[in-house]
């Protein structure tokens, strides 16, 4: 039985029984005092009102309907079509059924930005393997067609492969954690003592320097609830940014500090910086400054939203700071579980 026709059913019977009890009242008390031809005609009314009541109970019920009737076939259209820039019209209901309506674009417009972003990545994700393996696949070729090449030839042409098959994993790898991400896979934590992983990790990040100047300013005991290698994976990702964008008689710096319950880890350069309308896209997947581009080639446009996600997955936040001509300043804030 149809939703419509229970309410139908149940509109049209509440008022046809108010009916009938007011014709048993009336034949009650008068039925004495009427002749027959009166109860007959008191009886017909009463039958008379029910099957009104139950055709206006129809009518209401269907009238009460109509916004669910219209967001069914506007989710059987999506369905159809695979496409999600559909929306309903908005009703002019302001209770239950009006805020259904709106809830229900609402979604559809979350559904779209997030299905956009999904055909986005992975358009960007091909273009992004196919790069490498193209590289990798064109030297192969090479020493394949010409087994008589020249000893420089042929190392240059393994070297530029092997590079290009480690541009590849570590994509792939990034790939997976983002799978991962999306996924809403969550990590295992337990208190970490984060001045130890910072100074672990800048010890590890000296060789990803290239004549920079790597110092540590300042660091303040701290203990946090996290994943020690995912926390040592945020803050590569951060040094290792400094340094590709930074000339090799520049500075990186690294200092850690409390505030407010929460603890501050600053990574600062002293690079080019990013211009300010570039600033806000620097966390997109695949996004990479046209000035940056040109200096690392190899990248993959991961690493940052890589950070973004290992931070909130900790409860805290990273963030950008640039001005260009004088440096980068990127700020990592995490929840401060104890300090010593």
């Amino acid at each position: 039985m149809s939703l419509r026709l229970r309410l139908g059913l149940l509109y049209g019977g509440l008022t046809g029984v108010v009916v009938l009890v007011i014709a048993a009242v009336t034949l009650y008390t008068h039925a004495a005092g009427h002749s027959e031809q009166t109860v007959h005609v008191l009886a017909a009314a009463s039958a008379g009102g029910v099957v009104l009541a139950l055709a206006l109970g129809w009518l209401m019920a269907g009238e009460a309907l109509r916004p669910v009737s219209t967001l069914t076939e506007a989710a059987a259209e999506i369905a159809r079509s695979r496409g999600f820039d559909r929306r309903v019209p908005p009703t002019p209901d302001r209770g239950e059924l009006g805020q259904l309506t709106a809830t229900f674009n609402a979604m559809l417009a979350s559904l779209e930005r997030a299905y956009e972003a999904e055909k986005r990545f992975v358009s960007d994700a091909s273009h992004e393997l196919r790069a490498p393996l193209t590289a990798i696949q064109a030297n192969l070729d090479l020493l394949e067609r010409r087994p008589d090449v020249d000893a420089a030839e042929r190392e240059e042409a393994v070297r530029e492969a092997a590079r290009e098959a480690r541009r590849l994993g570590q994509l792939v790898s990034e790939l997976l954690a983002l799978a991962r991400a999306d996924a809403g896979v969550p990590l295992r934590t337990e208190q970490v003592e984060l001045d130890r992983v910072v100074l672990e990790t800048v010890a590890a990040a000296r060789h990803l320097t290239n004549g920079h100047e790597l110092r540590v300013e300042r660091i303040e005991p701290a203990v946090v609830d996290g994943d020690p290698a995912r926390l040592k994976q945020l803050l590569l990702i951060l040094l290792d940014n400094a340094a590709k964008y930074t000339p090799g008689s520049g500075r990186v710096s690294v200092a850690m500090d409390r505030r407010d319950g929460q603890v501050c880890v600053t990574v600062r350069d002293t690079g080019p910086g990013i211009p300010a309308d570039e600033l806000p896209r620097v966390f997109e997947r695949f996004y990479r400054v046209d000035a940056a581009r040109t200096r690392d080639p190899g990248g993959t446009g991961l690493g940052l939203p890589i950070a973004r996600w290992i931070a909130e997955q900790h409860g805290g936040a990273v963030a950008l700071e640039s001005v260009v001509g004088e440096g980068t300043t990127a700020v990592v804030r995490l929840p401060l579980i104890a300090a010593g």
